[in-house]
């Protein structure tokens, strides 16, 4: 996942030089945000734990002297430094107004680097450097620089790092597109401007502008008519070409008559809603730590009803009938098709004349182009009635002279 993500109400701190020169990539920021609601972060809270990292001085990163470990109490220096190798589950802290200088590889993993926890902390760029974590979190009073440097200098990460950036902190943006900062971010690259040799990169401002590289946006087939299925669409949309991973969904919403729904299906579909206005949430979940909300509003639109009438029947003394259609409706429109019948005249409308058997479907359209249906079944009877004759005799004669016929 290349998550870079922003909480911020305001845009956090940055500094450019006059002549920073912007791209069309632009214009697809300003596409990404075309989102409905409101977007909500919020983030765990870290506290230090025992064999956690934080700076006791300032200096160089592969300086053991520089570095404390967390005992409890107060960071103790071991003579170690943190990422000097192997896998490790502890977080390191630059706060208390230090400043780490980093120029090549760490190593190591660890969990998290934060960076000004509580005072100001400074990690500082002085050549391309490397490091393997899952999170980087650049608190309210934390800076990441280059060191005024004019060379290009760049700073790599996983492809699955989560990066936050909280109100005021500093993302160091001073630089030309001749001598760049750069975080490279799996396959995705973010600098100080993106025109460096035509490549696929973004800068830091319209990442700060855009409020990070993945966005919630969700989208659904609203608005609806009363009847139709509602389907909901998650749509994680990341800047560049890096998908986000590691998430969990979970879908809420509210709406006419007490409504509520919930659902954990990322892209969900709910049928039964009834005419009114309602409200969905999507809540994504990064890493079980860091989630976004977005609000989605969906209005259902009240259909027309549709009667199709009465079972009826066709015999030898009915060979046709109308058909009786209607609809409470103002404005409805009516539309009769069959499959095994025939219409034979005023298919369009409410009463048409019908001379066959079959199974006959009422369309009611109403004036906002919802659409309402009903059957009717028409059946037939012509069958030949039974008739059986008995004369009173065969033959006329002389004493036979009137023969009765009778029927039954």
């Amino acid at each position: 996942m290349n998550n870079l993500i922003f909480e911020s109400k305001e845009k956090p701190v940055f500094t450019r030089r006059k002549n920073h020169k912007r791209s069309h990539y632009s214009s697809r920021g300003l596409k990404i945000l075309m989102i409905f609601g409101l977007l909500l972060f919020s983030i765990s809270l870290f506290a230090q734990n025992v064999g956690d990292y934080g700076a006791i001085d300032n200096g160089n990163w592969d300086d053991a002297t520089n570095w404390g470990v967390w005992d409890g109490t107060s960071f103790v220096n071991d003579g170690t430094y943190p990422g000097t190798g192997g896998t490790g589950t502890y977080d390191v802290y630059i706060n208390n107004n230090f400043t780490i200088i980093i120029d090549g590889e760490v190593p190591g993993t660890f969990q998290a680097l934060i960076i000004g926890s509580g005072t100001t902390g400074t990690l500082q760029i002085i050549g391309n450097s490397e490091f393997h974590f899952s999170m980087l979190l650049i608190e309210s009073n934390g800076v990441i620089d280059w060191g005024g440097n004019t060379t290009n200098y760049s700073l790599t990460l996983p492809a699955d790092v989560v990066i936050i950036i909280k109100e005021g902190g500093v993302l160091d943006e001073e630089g030309t597109c001749s001598a760049s900062r750069k975080i490279v971010i799996g396959s995705n690259t973010y600098s100080v401007c993106n025109t460096n040799a035509g490549n696929d990169e973004i800068s830091f401002e319209e990442l700060i502008n855009n409020g990070g590289s993945v966005f919630l946006n969700p989208t659904s087939n609203s608005p609806i008519c009363e009847g139709t299925i509602l389907n909901l669409e998650t749509n994680l949309e990341p800047i560049g070409s890096g998908d986000p991973n590691d998430y969990e969904v979970s879908w809420s919403g509210t709406g006419p008559n007490g409504y509520t729904y919930s659902s954990i299906v990322e892209d969900p579909s709910i049928s039964g809603l009834g005419d009114g206005n309602y409200t969905f949430d999507v809540t994504v979940t990064y890493f079980g730590i860091i989630t976004k909300t977005e609000s989605l509003d969906v209005v259902v639109i009240d259909a027309p009803d549709a009667e199709a009438g009465n079972t009826a029947e066709l015999s030898c003394l009915v060979p046709s009938l109308n058909l009786a259609g209607s609809s409470a409706t103002a404005g409805a429109t009516f539309a009769w098709t069959t499959g095994t019948g025939n219409i034979v005249s005023g298919a369009d409308t409410a009463t048409p004349a019908v001379d066959a058997p079959g199974t006959y479907t009422l369309t009611v359209t109403g004036p906002n182009g919802c659409t309402a249906t009903d059957t009717v079944v028409i059946t037939q009877d012509i069958t030949a009635p039974s008739v059986l004759v008995t004369p009173s005799a065969t033959e006329l004669t002389c004493d036979v002279t009137t023969i009765t016929i009778s029927a039954t």
